[in-house]
């Protein structure tokens, strides 16, 4: 998924703009995308907790395929726009991502785990740009776009099923409840204030 997503990255800019968008419409569609991950991946990380992993990760997954085929056929700016809010809402399975991968590793060895899988998924990305940029010199801006998100969205799908065989490893499933849901981020916050909060301050300010 890398791949197709850093390819399109390079000129998805200039596609809406192709669509009939401007620099004002970019801009609300990027804050659109910003926004709505951000509340997503606070239900995502409660649902990886309470109803387990793989039960968010393998719907979410394809879902934010199916929805990132409206990016290949969108016919105006507009579809961009609700492309964006459906995939970043999909994406709420980023959490339980990252949870399983902990949950699979040994304590002793997430450090390398970890690393070695973002190395893996940074490699596959760096044949995005220029494959873009050899597609758009070929086809056109749109007609390069269109095919890069469709093959970008037939490969999330393809993803998803193959999450299905993903094992399970949070078992202590609870009941869901809204109530419970915002005590738990009231907890969480209070986490904060020590250092934990500290850390998450000093490796947000350098990425």
């Amino acid at each position: 998924m890398s791949l197709f997503s850093s390819a399109t990255k390079v000129y998805s800019s200039l596609y809406i703009l192709e669509l009939g968008g401007g620099p004002f419409e970019v801009g609300i569609i990027g804050m659109a995308w910003m926004i709505v991950l951000a509340f997503s991946r606070l239900i995502g990380g409660y649902l990886a907790d309470t109803i387990g992993r793989k039960k968010i990760i393998v719907p979410m997954t394809i879902a934010y395929g199916f929805a990132s085929l409206l990016y290949a056929f969108a016919p105006d700016w507009t579809w961009i726009l609700l492309a964006s809010i459906l995939t970043s809402l999909a994406l709420m399975y980023q959490p339980a991502i990252q949870a399983i991968v902990a949950d699979t590793l040994p304590p002793e060895m997430r450090g390398r785990g970890i690393s070695a899988a973002n190395t893996f998924s940074q490699a596959t990305s760096l044949a995005g740009p220029p494959m873009a940029t050899v597609l758009v010199s070929v086809m056109g801006l749109v007609d390069a776009m269109r095919i890069l998100y469709l093959m970008g969205a037939l490969a999330i799908i393809g993803a998803g099923a193959i999450r299905m065989l993903l094992i399970e490893t949070h078992t202590n499933k609870t009941k869901i409840s809204f109530k419970m849901a915002l005590k738990e981020y009231v907890n969480a916050l209070k986490l904060l204030k020590g250092d934990l909060g500290k850390l998450l301050l000093i490796t947000s300010s350098v990425r």
